[in-house]
């Protein structure tokens, strides 16, 4: 009986832990991102970016990230929101990346040339802010 509850904890410990990991490329990262926006869960989609500083200066970062994503989201409401979204190219370069897709809104358009950089820090992959 022990070895099943055991097993059984390793099993939860291993589905949490990938569960929580950051997205491993940049394919990942915008995905996860633009995934965050269409569902409008805009605190996670300020997850998707780097933030330096002490813990203090992440969380005002992140409270201005958030703001700013939500601002973004009432002018993806006035398109009728994301409905649907596909990644036609990624263009890796050490650190760096350029992510190229196609979105499609609730009234119909479609930006088919959206550009989203991203860059590698410590070994994850995170939305580049710093242009």
């Amino acid at each position: 009986m022990k070895k099943v509850i055991l097993g059984f904890a390793v099993i939860m410990l291993a589905v949490v832990s990938i569960s929580c990991s950051k997205p491993s490329t940049p394919k990942d990262v915008v995905t996860s991102y633009l995934q965050a926006m269409k569902n409008k869960d805009y605190e996670k989609a300020a997850d998707y970016f780097y933030y330096e500083g002490t813990k203090d200066e992440i969380k005002t970062h992140k409270s201005q990230m958030v703001d700013l994503i939500e601002k973004g989201g009432d002018a993806l409401e006035e398109r009728g929101g994301i409905k649907s979204f596909k990644i036609n190219s990624v263009e890796e370069d050490g650190d760096k990346a350029v992510v190229r897709g196609e979105i499609t809104y609730g009234n119909g358009e479609v930006d088919d040339d959206e550009v989203i950089e991203t860059k590698k820090v410590d070994g994850k992959w995170y939305i580049d802010t710093d242009k």
